[in-house]
C-alpha cells in the first residue's frame, strides 16, 4: 500500500472526528443553554432590583459551559452578593437535570429549581440583612 495514500486517509479520518466531536459539543452546549433560558428571564425579573443581571455564558474555554453568570448591570463581576452567587450551571445525567449554584468559594448543588430559587433567595436576603 501507498504510504502517503495511507496518510493522508488517516489525517482526514482524524479531522472528521474532530469535527464530529467539536459539532457534538456546540449541540450540547445549545441543547444546555435552552434549558438555562426560561431560568434566566426569570431572574432578571428580580436581580436588577438587587443590583445584578443574568447573563447566558456559553464561551468553552470557560468552564462550566453553559452557565449562567450574575454580574453587576455595567457587566463587571462585582455585586453585593457575588462571593456567595456569581454562577448556575446544569448537570444533565440519568436522574434528570440538577442545578449548581455558587461562587469562587464553592459550589452547591441542588435537585430542583425551587430548592435552587430558595438558595438565590436566601443569599439576596443575607446580602441585604449583612451588607
Amino acid at each position: 500500500m501507498n504510504l502517503e495514500k495511507l496518510i493522508t486517509m488517516k489525517v482526514e479520518s482524524k479531522k472528521a472526528e474532530v469535527r464530529k466531536k467539536e459539532q457534538d459539543r456546540l449541540t450540547l452546549i445549545e441543547s444546555e443553554a435552552a434549558l438555562l433560558s426560561p431560568i434566566i428571564d426569570s431572574l432578571n425579573e428580580t436581580l436588577p432590583k438587587y443590583g445584578a443581571v443574568a447573563r447566558m455564558h456559553k464561551e468553552p474555554s470557560h468552564q462550566p459551559c453553559p452557565s449562567i453568570q450574575i454580574k453587576s448591570p455595567d457587566g463587571t463581576k462585582w455585586h453585593s452578593f457575588h462571593r456567595q452567587l456569581s454562577e448556575i450551571s446544569i448537570v444533565q445525567d440519568s436522574g434528570g437535570v440538577k442545578y449548581k449554584a455558587g461562587a469562587f468559594n464553592g459550589k452547591r448543588d441542588f435537585e430542583s429549581l425551587p430548592d435552587l430559587f430558595d438558595f438565590v433567595s436566601d443569599v439576596i436576603a443575607h446580602s441585604i440583612v449583612h451588607p
